[in-house]
C-alpha cells in the first residue's frame, strides 16, 4: 500500500486485487488536467496485476493542475517533484523494475525528460500524445543504461493539430538513432485518448511486460 496523502499535491492510489502484487503503473495528466483524468482506467485495463497511482502536477490552477510553465526552470521543478515522488514510492516497497510510468500530454513529455533522467529503470514508458520540450539537452543528458534498456511505448494522433504528429515522429527518429528501443504507433485521433484500439493495445503492450503469475 502507498500513502498518497504523502504525495505534495495529492493524486489517486488504486490497490491491486491481487494481493501483495508490486506492479504499479504511475499515470501523468496533461497540462490543465489532474489525477481525476485517469479514474476508470483500472476498469478499462482489468489487470489484476497493477496497482495504479494517478499523481497531481505540482503548480495548480483551481481545480486542475500544470506539471510545468514555460521556462527550464519550471520544467526541472517537474523533475524534482516526480523524483520525490518515486523515491517514495521505491520506499514503499514498489521496486523500480515493476513500475510502468504514462502520461499523456504534457505528461507525456515528462516521461522522457523524467524517465530517461531518473537514475532508476523502470519497467516500461508510455507516452501518449506529448512532445519533448529540449531534445538535445534530454539526449546529453540521458542515462545511458536507460536509453540502452529501457523498453518504451510512444502512441500519437495523425489528426493530432495540438502537438503535430510530425514532430513526434521527428523525435521518435532522433531517439531511436540515440539507441533507445521504441515501439511507435499512430492512431486516426485528434489529441485525446483512442478508448477503441489505442487503450486496449496499450493494456496488451503492459500485460506482455507484467505477466499476471
Amino acid at each position: 500500500m502507498f500513502d498518497v496523502k504523502k504525495v505534495p499535491n495529492g493524486g489517486i492510489w488504486i490497490p491491486s486485487t491481487k494481493k501483495d502484487s508490486k506492479w504499479v503503473l504511475v499515470a501523468l495528466h496533461g497540462s490543465g488536467g489532474s489525477s481525476e483524468n485517469y479514474r476508470g482506467l483500472e476498469a478499462i485495463f482489468n489487470l489484476p496485476q497493477l496497482n495504479y497511482l494517478f499523481l497531481n502536477g505540482p503548480i495548480r490552477e483551481y481545480a486542475n493542475f500544470r506539471w510545468y510553465g514555460d521556462s527550464a526552470e519550471s520544467r526541472q521543478r517537474a523533475l524534482e517533484y516526480l523524483a520525490v515522488v518515486f523515491d517514495q514510492l521505491m520506499s514503499a516497497g514498489f521496486p523500480a523494475s515493476k513500475i510502468f510510468l504514462m502520461g499523456f500530454s504534457q505528461g507525456a513529455a515528462l516521461v522522457f525528460e523524467f524517465g530517461l533522467r531518473y537514475a532508476h529503470l523502470f519497467a516500461g514508458y508510455i507516452a501518449i500524445s506529448g512532445r519533448i520540450e529540449d531534445l538535445p539537452a534530454l539526449l546529453h543528458q540521458k542515462r545511458a543504461h536507460i536509453a540502452e534498456k529501457g523498453r518504451w511505448l510512444v502512441t500519437h494522433g495523425s489528426k493530432d493539430y495540438h502537438l503535430s504528429v510530425i514532430v513526434m515522429r521527428d523525435q521518435v527518429e532522433k531517439l531511436k538513432n540515440a539507441g533507445l528501443h521504441i515501439d511507435y504507433r499512430e492512431y486516426p485521433k485528434i489529441h485525446e485518448f483512442d478508448h477503441r484500439k489505442e487503450l486496449p493495445e496499450i493494456c496488451q503492450w503492459i500485460s506482455h511486460l507484467a505477466p499476471n503469475r
